[in-house]
Order: structure tokens, then C-alpha cells, then sequence
């Protein structure tokens, strides 16, 4: 009784919070309320309940009701959901059978498992906790979910999923543990589920797909036609000539339809993956079983992840694989943990180096934007909030805000408005765009924001400006210097930040340091009084006392009414930017090139028009090392296309902003060089540049730094690769396809290698054993092998398993194994190569080299497509190593548009003059791919994963 007085007290202190909703900025602390120690206890018992120790030692059945914690079916566990508005007591529900999580009868108020991005606790969650102003008392009390809503708007102008975030308070240690348990455990297990390859354990699988169609269809049989409507909500497209032929081997007894059992023979036929068989046999394994000796020789010598030690391996293969005394992956097992995050692609160069946040802005490359409001052509798009909400959710760290002056609905007072000027582009109500910020600024990354603001409004608009975005942004905005150092702060520094970007107010005059010996100064200071490195600010009209942010100030009214300029700045506004601010290029020699918070900015032609100057090619490398520089997109690319990144890149430039709006391939590249840095559920938006592109150089021999610093631009390093194009899973079927007579089509793969001095290059395809008897023998057995997974994964009696002769079959099939490639080569050159001759910085944005493959091997099969190509490149790169490469699953359409559209993103078309139409595609740096067996996500035309959709590839390079 006394617990449940503690939860009542709790709660009724905390539902009696209600924020004012005109004060934004008066949020009751719940710091301030009495709240008995014990409420807080980590110690605090947990019931006895045995249902309840099961569920929080993981060691519940998600299928068997009995073994959650009954008061989390009903009534509800007792939690305080926090809002901006307000706090209060919601009892959070388990509805079954559909797993989803509810808080109250509103139909918004639920969440999907299997639509949960991220789950936020402790210090994880501290950014959040700290907004809502609760104390940190209750750190280890709060639980942040981050969520895709299932009422995603599925139209045009629609370009991200709708990331939504959920606050809660346990009143009790027990609460906290159960409602934690219940999202990290079946979120976990529900996105399982949804994949026939991903998937862990396939008995399970099988059984959950099978009682939710008997259930539907209330008889005890699957006909052929209710297995065809089956694999296409699993997103299984293949010809139904694949289908009937495993559908047949099936039906033992010809009856033409299937029960359990069978049906499990089936999603076993389908799931089976030949291709894994070659590497067993590539690790000399003949008896189907993977054994820890044979994981730790995969994990060295063919993956190369020389990082882990046995330790960590052991834990990986105990992860994975059968729980008894003898522990071996299965065929099953091994592809399970290739699916998993244990078998990631990419290098995560951020867990190599501990201080990898912790240098000054200046030494990243950062995530950026242009014109991010817009979701279609520069000209005539359509201006929206969503496409802040997709930059932000995508890891997005500058984004654009163009501000004028304009009349918002409902008001007849001018006010600032977010538009694309003397365009026909709609505008937006600028309070709006802030407060959409505020809310997504930090959902996918916690390093510093950058907004960059590009003023065309007035004066008056411009205090409207700054009172709406300390208001909203409140402690999240940096007005101000951290340090008193004369150096920009890391992002580290600044996690859970937001900075303003915006130009030099006309009205401040920079004065030079008295008595400084450092070149790299700041540019104006708020301090009217000078000391050391500080910087006198005048202001024409007014003295520094006036310096305040009031709208009814006599002062500001005179300042504003002597504006004679409609892109004047308000010195108010540039004291909002302390390490942003803008600056017009006149020459990089000159004082206020050399402030060490300004920021030049470029459109790309003008930039690579400078470069043809090899004197000012050199300076601009020079300064990028201990300056800001912003490039953004030429006014010609009004299609909103976008330029090459790479080579603004190469020059040190650290905000390289691309037109979000459309997934070009420059679009492409420009995320994929933060796709390694990853934060909690995307990119965390900072990618430290190469040392080449960011030391200074302790040398006085200005000479000698030219040399150097164009040294690093020689395309002088030999590198080779071999990446093995083997197979994809479970390609999507686009409605744009337009295939009427066939379930499924017939794919190739392009590989695009950019930024390379190609010195030979070749694509070989390659033959594996056939497979049809191999599946056949593999499924013969599918009951013992599903029993052996269903009972704990208790070994088999190896007298009588069959293991053994059908991988003895195969091994009489690959004679001519290859252990260097995993295949053996037939020399059969097929496919196509091409190689292009690339002018540096000539702003040229074809790829340098780029390879085609044959058809698939298996016609009109999407699901499990073969290809077995091996392309080859040996190739030269400089010293920064910003090489790239870019992979795309292509296939024909059945008939080409008349016009060439194929799609839209939000109101820009999307052309295509040839008859192909890329499925998916995916992109990163070269160094920061593994070698080894990996499997790639593929993205579909607007930069969204395909959940389901990878390929599967060999890579080796040096």
C-alpha cells in the first residue's frame, strides 16, 4: 500500500503541472515538487510476481500472453508522459494479439513495435529531459522513444516518414523496467518478423505467418492461390513458375494445397540462400555446422575485422549461435548475424578515436542544405515545414532559412516569412519553421545545429525574428561566446546547440585587437569595454547600452527608421551569430579574412571559376584549414539538381550544402560521406576532414606550404579492389515498373567509382554450383532441422543427420573452388566497362570509372537474384583518399514513358530519357568499406531505406 501511495503521489503532483501556452518559457521544474525518496530508489523492490522476473530477465515468449506482466495487458502500467504542455498520468497498455503500445483511446495516442527508431534512457535521453526542465533526479526515471507514426502521408510532396518522440516518467523502479523491457524486447522482435531473410529464428516466423492466415481464412489448408497473395505481403517478388515449383515439392501428398508442416517446408525453400553454402566451404566445412574455431577464422582472415579479440568474437558466436554444450551456426544462424549489426559494412572511424568530436569546427566536413524549405524547384516549388522535418531527421547539421517580409493568415500585421523571393514558390509563417526545429533539431544527432539565415526582410521583421527565436530556442541558443578563446569550440562542445549563421550587420565596425599577436582574432565582441583579444562594436544611431532586445525600445525604432537598405542587418542579429558570421569575399589577404568566426560563402560555379587560378587554389586551401567556407548551389540549378561534393571537398570546404529536394547522385555522395559516422538512428552530421586538409603547418617557408598543401591534391596513392557482386534479397516491386504479366523482373548492377585515376579495370561474372538438387536435399530434411531450432537448438545425433552428405554433394559440384574469391572463376567476360577522363575541379560530374553486369542468372526472380560478377579496378587517389563508390540495382520497364517522367519528389520531375529504372541504390566512401562478406541496404529514389531490400557482396582491397 505504501508503494502504490508513492506512485498516487507522484502522479497527482505531476498531472497538477500544466504548462501556459502562451509562456513558452515558464515550464514548471519538477525539480521543485516534494517527492519521497523511495519513489526514486533504483533499489526499490520489484514485485514477486514470477510472470513479471520472467518478462525483465528476457526470458518471456513474445507469443505466449501468460508470460507478460499482467497488469501491463490490464489495467496498465502507471507512467507520467511529459509533454511541452504538460505532465501527466497515462496508464500505458500491451493490446494483443497486434502488439502495439496505447495511452489513452485517442487513435494517435498508440505505438507499432516495429516503428520504433530508438529508445532513449539515462544520459542518452538528458538533452530532452533537461528541455522539459525536470530534474536530474529523475535520470534514471526517463525513457524517450523515438517512433515513425503509421499515418504517414503517402503523396508528392511527402519526403521523410514522421519521426514523432514520446517523453515518460516511471513513478517506480518496477515501472521503468517493465515498459523499457516491453520496447527494447519487442520492438526488437517484431521487426524480425517482418523479414523472411532477416529473420531469426524461422520456425517461429513460419508459425506466426501461418496462424495469421488459417486464422483469416478459418480452414486448415493453404491453396496455391493463398501462398501467391502471402509472398506478396511479404514482399516476395518472384516469377509464380519459382513459387509453383516449391509449392509442388511441398505437397507430399498432391492435394494441392499445403499444411503446417509443409508450409514450413516452404518458407524454407524460399529462405534457403546457396550462396552461404560457398562459404562454408570456402572455411573447409563439410558437415553444415560452423563451430567457434571456424567463426574466429572467418572473422580474421576473410572479414578482416582485425578491431576484435577473441573475447568479443566469442560473444558475437554465442549471440548467434545453438544454445547447448557444443555451440555451431547453422546455415540459419550464419545468415542471421551476416543480416545483423554485427556484420555492419562500413568502418565507424568515430569508435577509433575517443576525441573524435572534440577538434574545432573548422577540421569537419558538416551535413548541410540548401534552401531546405523548399520540397521541389527552386523556381516554382513548394515551400514546407516537412522539408526541415526531413533534413533534420536525416542528420542534417545547417540548414537554410530564407526570411521576408510577408503577411502570415490571420493577420494583417506584416511579419517574417520563410519563401523563395521574386519566385512563385508559396511561403511559410517563419514561427512556425522555428518551432519545427526546436522539435526535430536533435531527434536523430545531439552535435551542434547550424542555422543559416539569409535576411531580405526588414529591421522591424528582423526583431521579430530574434524575439521568436530566443523564445523558442531559449538555453539551446549560442548567443553568445562559450570561451573567451579566439578559436572555434568542438562539437562536443556544443552537443544539443544551436548556432545562427547570418551576415555582418553594415552598422558594426571591426577594430583590430590592442596589443594581439595572433592573426586569428574575433570579429566584434558584445563587450563595450576593450581587454586583450576583445573587439570594439559601434553601432551608427545608438551607444552600447541600447544593446537590448526590446520591441518597444525608442532606440531600435530610430535604428529602424534611418534603414535606407531593405538587406540591411540588425546589429542585434549578428550578435545572435558568434561563431557564424558572414562575410563577403574580397580577398583572403585582407584582416577579417583572417577572424577566426567568419564564414565566406560561394555558389560551386564561382568557386571552381577561382580555381582556375592556381594562386587562389592554393590560398583557399590554406584558409579552409582555419576558416569556414559554405558552398552552395548555382542559381542555374533551378531543377534543383546538384553538383559533385567531392570536389569542394577535396579544397577543405566544411559546409558543402546540396539541394536536399531531389536524390541525384550528388545528393547521394553528399550524405554518404557521413553514412559512417553514425549517431543513434542516422548520421551524426560531422565527419572529421583528413589530416592533409585540416593541420597547419609549423612552417615558416610559405613556399614550402604551397608544396605541401598541393600535395595532397596528387593523384599519386595505388589501390586495387575486388568487390564480388553475389546476390540481393528481397528486391522491392515499384508500382513504376508497370510489369503486369510477371510477379517478378529480371535486375543488373551498375557500380560507379568516382574521384580515381583509373589504371585498369575489368568485371569478370562468375559461376557457382548449381543449387536445384542442393535445395531439394536441404528441404527434405526441413522437419528435423525446424525441430532442431524449435527445441533450444539441441544438437542432432550427427549418426543421423544429412547434413553431411548434401554438403558432400556440393563439394563434388565445386571442384574447382576458388579459397581466395569464394567462387571459381569460368573467364567468361561479359558485362561492360567503361572509364572516363576527369579534369580536376572541372566541376564534371560523371564517375570515373563505372562497371554493368549481366542479367541475373534466375529470370524475373526480385527476391533472390544472382549475379556472381567480380568487378575489378586497380586505380590511383591522393592523399585526402575522398574516393567513392556508388552501387545501383537496375532493371527494364515494361514500357517507356512517353514524356520520360517516371516520378516526382514533392513537385520536381524526375526524368529518364533510356528505359531504365533504378530499384535501389546505395553509396560510400572506399576507405570506409569492409572487406569481407557484407550485406548493403538498399535506398529507394528519395533516399529512404528499403527495409527489407540488400545486396550481398564480396569485397577485397588494399
Amino acid at each position: 500500500m505504501q508503494q502504490s501511495g508513492i506512485t498516487a503521489d507522484i502522479s497527482r503532483h505531476l498531472s497538477s503541472l500544466r504548462m501556459n501556452t502562451n509562456r513558452r518559457n515558464t515550464s514548471s521544474s519538477i525539480s521543485s515538487i516534494p517527492i519521497p525518496h523511495q519513489a526514486i530508489d533504483l533499489n526499490t523492490s520489484i514485485s514477486d510476481e514470477s510472470s513479471i522476473d520472467t518478462f525483465i530477465n528476457n526470458q518471456f515468449d513474445p507469443m505466449d500472453p501468460d508470460s507478460y506482466p499482467p497488469d501491463l495487458i490490464s489495467p496498465g502500467i502507471d507512467m507520467i508522459r511529459v509533454t511541452r504542455r504538460k505532465r501527466i498520468r497515462r496508464l500505458f497498455k500491451l493490446s494483443l494479439p497486434s502488439l502495439i503500445l496505447t495511452w489513452n483511446s485517442k487513435s494517435k495516442s498508440k505505438i507499432e513495435f516495429d516503428k520504433i527508431q530508438s529508445i532513449r534512457v539515462g544520459n542518452d535521453a538528458k538533452n530532452y529531459r533537461e528541455e522539459f526542465n525536470v530534474s536530474s533526479e529523475f535520470n534514471d526515471l526517463w525513457i524517450t522513444v523515438i517512433y515513425i507514426t503509421s499515418s504517414k502521408i503517402s503523396n508528392s510532396s511527402s519526403l521523410c516518414n514522421d519521426l514523432k518522440a514520446l517523453h515518460m516518467i516511471a513513478p517506480t523502479k518496477r515501472n521503468f523496467d517493465i515498459i523499457f523491457d516491453t520496447l527494447t524486447i519487442l520492438s526488437k522482435w517484431s521487426k524480425e518478423q517482418e523479414s523472411l531473410i532477416g529473420c531469426a529464428n524461422i520456425h517461429e516466423f513460419s508459425k506466426i505467418k501461418w496462424n495469421n492466415k488459417i486464422k483469416k481464412l478459418d480452414r486448415e489448408f493453404l491453396s496455391f492461390d493463398d501462398i501467391i497473395k502471402l509472398t506478396f505481403e511479404l514482399h516476395i517478388f518472384m516469377d509464380n513458375k519459382y513459387l509453383l515449383n516449391y509449392f509442388n515439392q511441398c505437397d507430399k501428398t498432391k492435394r494441392g494445397s499445403l499444411n503446417f508442416q509443409e508450409f514450413q517446408n516452404f518458407v524454407f525453400k524460399l529462405r534457403f540462400r546457396p550462396e552461404l553454402l560457398n562459404i562454408f566451404k570456402e572455411l573447409n566445412i563439410n558437415n553444415g555446422k560452423m563451430y567457434l574455431q571456424d567463426f574466429i577464422k572467418f572473422i580474421k582472415d576473410i572479414q578482416h575485422e582485425n578491431s576484435l579479440n577473441n573475447e568479443s568474437i566469442l560473444e558475437i558466436f554465442n549471440k548467434f549461435s545453438h544454445n547447448n554444450n557444443q555451440k555451431y551456426l547453422t546455415i540459419s544462424d550464419f545468415s542471421y548475424y551476416l543480416h545483423s549489426t554485427y556484420s555492419i559494412p562500413l568502418i565507424n572511424e568515430e569508435m577509433l578515436n575517443e576525441n573524435y568530436y572534440s577538434y574545432p569546427l573548422t577540421d569537419y566536413f558538416i551535413s548541410s542544405s540548401h534552401n531546405t524549405y523548399l520540397l521541389g524547384k527552386q523556381i516554382h516549388g513548394f515551400s514546407s515545414i516537412e522539408g526541415y522535418i526531413h533534413a533534420l531527421q536525416r542528420g542534417c547539421r545547417c540548414i537554410e532559412i530564407d526570411i521576408w517580409d510577408g503577411f502570415i493568415s490571420g493577420s494583417k500585421e506584416q511579419n517574417p516569412i520563410v519563401t523563395h523571393g521574386h519566385t512563385l514558390t508559396n511561403s511559410i509563417d517563419f514561427k512556425l519553421v522555428i518551432d519545427i526545429i526546436r522539435k526535430y533539431a536533435f531527434i536523430t544527432t545531439p552535435y551542434p545545429l547550424i542555422i543559416s539565415l539569409e535576411i531580405k526582410c526588414s529591421l522591424e521583421s528582423q526583431l521579430k525574428c530574434i524575439n521568436i527565436m530566443k523564445l523558442t530556442f531559449g538555453d539551446m541558443l549560442i548567443d553568445k561566446p562559450i570561451n573567451n578563446e579566439s578559436i572555434l569550440p568542438s562539437p562536443k562542445d556544443l552537443k544539443h546547440k544551436i548556432l545562427i549563421k547570418v551576415k555582418k550587420s553594415k552598422m558594426t565596425t571591426i577594430i583590430e585587437p590592442i596589443g594581439s599577436s595572433n592573426n586569428i582574432h574575433s570579429s566584434f565582441s558584445t563587450s563595450s569595454t576593450q581587454s586583450g583579444d576583445d573587439i570594439n562594436l559601434t553601432v551608427s544611431g545608438s551607444s552600447n547600452d541600447d544593446m537590448n532586445i526590446d520591441t518597444n525600445s525608442k532606440v531600435l525604432k530610430n535604428i529602424v527608421s534611418k534603414s535606407n537598405s531593405k538587406n540591411e542587418i540588425l546589429p542585434e542579429l549578428t550578435l545572435l551569430a558568434p561563431y557564424f558570421v558572414g562575410i563577403k569575399f574580397r580577398n583572403f589577404s585582407l584582416p577579417e579574412s583572417k577572424t577566426f568566426n567568419h564564414v565566406f560563402s560561394f555558389s560551386d560555379r564561382t568557386l571552381i571559376s577561382l580555381l582556375k587560378d592556381s594562386n587562389k587554389l592554393i590560398s583557399i586551401l590554406k584558409h579552409n584549414k582555419r576558416g569556414l567556407m559554405r558552398i552552395y548551389p548555382s542559381v542555374v540549378r533551378f531543377r534543383s539538381d546538384n553538383f559533385n561534393p567531392i570536389i569542394f571537398w577535396e579544397l577543405g570546404c566544411q559546409m558543402v550544402a546540396t539541394n536536399w529536394q531531389i536524390w541525384d547522385s550528388g545528393e547521394e555522395i553528399g550524405e554518404s560521406l557521413f553514412k559512417s559516422i553514425s549517431s543513434e538512428i542516422g548520421y551524426s552530421g560531422y565527419r572529421l576532414k583528413p589530416k592533409s586538409l585540416r593541420k597547419i603547418e609549423n612552417i615558416n617557408d610559405k613556399e614550402k606550404i604551397k608544396t605541401e598543401n598541393l600535395k595532397s591534391l596528387n593523384f599519386n596513392k595505388e589501390h586495387f579492389f575486388d568487390i564480388s557482386i553475389i546476390s540481393g534479397q528481397q528486391l522491392p516491386k515499384p508500382k513504376e515498373l508497370g510489369i503486369v504479366n510477371s510477379n517478378g523482373y529480371t535486375p543488373w548492377v551498375e557500380i560507379e567509382v568516382f574521384n580515381v585515376k583509373p589504371i585498369h579495370a575489368e568485371i569478370v561474372h562468375l559461376h557457382q554450383y548449381d543449387n536445384s538438387n542442393t535445395i531439394d536435399s536441404e528441404t527434405d530434411n526441413i522437419e528435423e532441422n525446424l525441430k532442431d531450432e524449435q527445441n533450444n537448438f539441441i544438437e542432432n545425433n550427427d549418426n543421423n543427420s544429412n547434413e553431411y552428405n548434401e554438403y558432400k554433394e556440393i563439394d563434388n559440384i565445386n571442384e574447382q573452388h576458388d579459397m581466395n574469391s569464394g567462387i571459381h572463376s569460368s573467364n567468361i567476360r561479359a558485362g561492360s566497362v567503361k572509364l572516363y577522363h576527369i579534369e580536376p575541379f572541372s566541376g564534371n560530374q560523371n564517375c570515373a570509372v563505372f562497371f554493368k553486369t549481366r542479367l541475373a542468372e534466375n529470370d524475373n526472380d526480385a527476391f533472390s537474384p544472382r549475379w556472381n560478377a567480380s568487378c575489378r579496378l586497380k586505380y590511383l587517389s591522393n592523399k585526402n583518399d575522398l574516393t567513392f563508390i556508388r552501387f545501383l540495382v537496375k532493371t527494364t520497364r515494361s514500357a517507356k514513358p512517353k514524356t520520360g517522367v517516371i516520378g516526382k519528389v514533392g513537385n520536381a520531375v524526375v526524368k529518364n530519357n533510356n528505359n531504365d529504372y533504378t530499384i535501389g541504390s546505395w553509396c560510400c566512401k572506399i576507405g570506409d568499406l569492409m572487406q569481407g562478406y557484407r550485406q548493403i541496404r538498399l535506398g529507394d529514389n528519395k533516399g529512404e531505406e528499403l527495409i527489407y531490400s540488400s545486396l550481398f557482396i564480396k569485397v577485397t582491397k588494399n
